[in-house]
């Protein structure tokens, strides 16, 4: 098992990108828009997220990494999701519900502020 960094701030910096095509797409949809053009504005000042190659050298192809990096990570991811789906099967699928239930009843409480401010 990899040693891990900080849980808060590595699953708060790529949360979307660790979960299941449709849930990420979920979550992805509460984000506000200037948050889905960061890493591309990334990429843009710095390159490749993951090899650094630099933008005018490869083409960029989404969550700040070139298109071969993202290949290469988004099949690891797929591989992944195949493991956590024979692992967890149903569980993992019950908690991302509930999650997403709870963060669809604190937004809908939290609309009516939205109007006083």
């Amino acid at each position: 098992m990899a040693t891990r960094l900080n849980p808060k701030h590595s699953e708060e910096f790529f949360l979307p990108w660790f979960l299941s095509t449709a849930m990420r797409k979920k979550v992805e949809d509460l984000l506000p828009p200037y948050y889905q053009i960061r890493l591309g504005i990334y990429f843009d000042k710095y390159g490749c997220i993951s090899c650094e190659t630099k933008r005018h050298e490869c083409a960029y192809a989404g969550n700040g990494l070139c298109r071969d990096c993202y290949a290469r990570i988004t099949s690891r991811l797929r591989q992944t999701d195949r493991t956590m789906q024979r692992r967890f099967g149903e569980k993992q699928q019950k908690m991302t519900e509930k999650f997403l239930k709870r963060l669809t009843a604190a937004r809908e409480l939290l609309a009516d502020l939205k109007a006083v401010m």
